[in-house]
């Protein structure tokens, strides 16, 4: 990849992770208010996505060694950005959890 690509990628990444920090303290209050949720619900949810971000580190990691870091980096990137533009299609608290689910893969 070329920098200009490169240095692309690392500004989405970190403003992709800088909206989840911030977004991440408020995520609760949104999940319990705007889909009628249980605190169990809000857990649930978070160990959806830590799970399946642990058991996806190792093909993720296998795939880094066959396609290179900045092909999956770069896929991830933008695996994340359509699981936040999901969340503009998620009615039900199922959609959160499919969400989580794609979230812990990206």
């Amino acid at each position: 990849m070329r920098r200009p690509q490169i240095a692309l990628i690392i500004t989405l990444s970190a403003l992709s992770s800088l909206g989840m920090g911030l977004l991440g303290s408020i995520y609760p209050i949104f999940v319990l208010n705007r889909f009628s949720a249980s605190v169990l619900d809000v857990g649930m949810l978070a160990t959806v996505f830590g799970l399946v971000s642990a058991l996806f580190k190792a093909p993720a990691g296998k795939l880094v060694d066959t396609c290179g870091k900045e092909v999956i980096f770069f896929i991830g990137v933008i695996l994340s950005a359509i699981g936040t533009i999901a969340y503009l299609f998620a009615f039900d608290i199922l959609h959160l959890y499919l969400i989580e689910f794609f979230f812990g893969i990206s």
